[in-house]
């Protein structure tokens, strides 16, 4: 949580720059909530042209390679 006097701080950069503004407190709330997600992406689409729909999931565990090995009980 912020405080009044940190909010009323930020009047100025908001009056400068509204749309800069909006853009860096994403930034800044977004790193401090995926401050311990092991994997981040970076998607840069048009909105306009694109209809997304994300399910985030913590993985239950690290990397199982037997997952990605050919399974020798199938004959491959």
């Amino acid at each position: 949580r912020r405080t009044v006097s940190e909010v009323l701080g930020q009047v100025g950069s908001y009056d400068a720059a509204p749309e800069l503004y909006r853009q860096r407190r994403i930034m800044e709330i977004l790193k401090s909530s995926l401050a311990g997600v092991r994997a981040k992406y970076v998607l840069g689409v048009d909105p306009q042209r694109t209809d997304l729909d994300f399910e985030m999931q913590e993985p239950s565990q690290g990397l199982d390679l037997r997952e990605y090995l050919e399974n020798p009980e199938e004959g491959s």
